[in-house]
């Protein structure tokens, strides 16, 4: 994605050196940036950035990936299409009711997830 959109977008980590050790479904975080990137950052001749947080919050882990986008206004419908219910679906079916995953609308778009925590050892 860099070598195609070059310096209009722009990638922002804020990982919490209590999250460093967690373990993430591979390519868990991939669909929601690459939303991000297709619906903030391709239509915006300025670019914009993508915010990746990751914290722990006693027995989870919760990660969001956040846009400097337009969001969606009042009178769009969310549709959530292949990016969002492939991560929902693969969230219930790791995690079961312990996995959660909601949406932020209020300043760009920002998809929250909640996870439980693991660690990589």
């Amino acid at each position: 994605m860099h070598i195609r959109y070059h310096d209009r977008v722009r990638y922002q980590f804020q990982i919490a050196q209590d999250a460093l050790n967690a373990s993430v479904p591979t390519l868990l975080l991939q669909p929601l940036v690459e939303n991000a990137i297709k619906h903030a950052i391709e239509p915006n001749p300025g670019g914009g950035k993508i915010d990746i947080r990751a914290c722990r919050d006693a027995d989870f882990l919760g990660l969001s990936v956040s846009d400097t986008g337009p969001g969606i206004s009042e009178s769009e419908a969310l549709r959530e299409g292949f990016g969002l219910s492939s991560t929902r679906a693969r969230l219930h079916e790791l995690y079961g009711e312990r996995g959660f995953l909601e949406i932020d609308n209020e300043s760009g778009f920002t998809v929250k997830i909640k996870i439980p925590f693991r660690t990589t050892a």
